[in-house]
């Protein structure tokens, strides 16, 4: 894999994982809504787990995603798996020994949290103890 197609799969990762955000922390009492954006500094840290995810993980994504899962849907179940969602890599049963190693990978983030700010925009936090 080149180093275009590498940023592409984190690219759309990242996508994934920020759609995942908006779609459950949507709320009135958020005060995140569907048109909300992540801040400059959200992009940052999204990119920070996401990356970090991948690196870990690269032979899982890509054994996942050669069984034709999409990136964007690894970022996804990224998010709800690291969250305790009702979903998630566990749910798929499309390979199950990796499904499992990216659920136990995915708790690493389980700490990450989302506040909205003043401008439709949310901010990420995410701190890395021992990483």
């Amino acid at each position: 894999m080149n180093a275009l197609e590498k940023k592409c799969i984190i690219d759309f990762i990242i996508a994934g994982y920020t759609d995942a955000i908006i779609f459950t922390e949507s709320s009135d009492e958020n005060r995140i809504y569907s048109d909300s954006r992540p801040s400059v500094k959200a992009r940052q840290t999204i990119s920070v787990i996401c990356r970090k995810f991948y690196k870990d993980n690269t032979e899982s994504i890509n054994t996942y995603m050669g069984a034709g899962v999409f990136p964007t849907q690894i970022g996804h179940d990224l998010w709800l798996t690291s969250k305790g969602h009702g979903a998630g890599f566990w749910d798929k049963n499309i390979l199950p020994e990796i499904e499992a190693l990216l659920t136990t990978a995915s708790k690493k983030f389980e700490d990450v949290n989302v506040y909205a700010t003043k401008r439709n925009c949310f901010l990420v936090e995410y701190y890395q103890f021992g990483s």
